[in-house]
């Protein structure tokens, strides 16, 4: 008879140590992919164009701030936002706007 676990945590750490197990036993059950056909995997593959969109919108929000153009920048950090580019920059990018926003009134 199996012991079932009476509380929430309980079945979650069971849970997670038949998930581990389960994890285990496929990873040594698998063989090891030949590199091209880990590089040529659609994962792989959609993780490096996330990365290259992440990259792209990050350098064109330097870009625009560098620039000092308001609405060439407004549309970096909207790209920005979109491709979760790292909050510091966000943060840097906004207040860069906000100084042109009050520059120009």
């Amino acid at each position: 008879m199996a012991l079932v676990p009476r509380d929430r945590d309980g079945l979650l750490s069971t849970l997670l140590v038949a998930f581990r197990r389960c994890l285990g036993t496929a990873l040594r059950e698998q063989p090891p992919e030949p590199a091209g056909e880990v590089l040529a995997s659609r994962l792989l593959q959609e993780a490096l164009g996330t990365y290259h969109h992440r990259t792209r919108a990050a350098r064109q929000l330097r870009e625009a701030a560098k620039a000092g153009d308001a609405g060439r920048l407004r549309e970096a950090i909207e790209a920005a936002e979109s491709h979760r580019v790292r909050h510091l920059d966000l943060e840097r990018a906004r207040e860069a706007l906000q100084s042109l926003e009050a520059a120009a009134a």
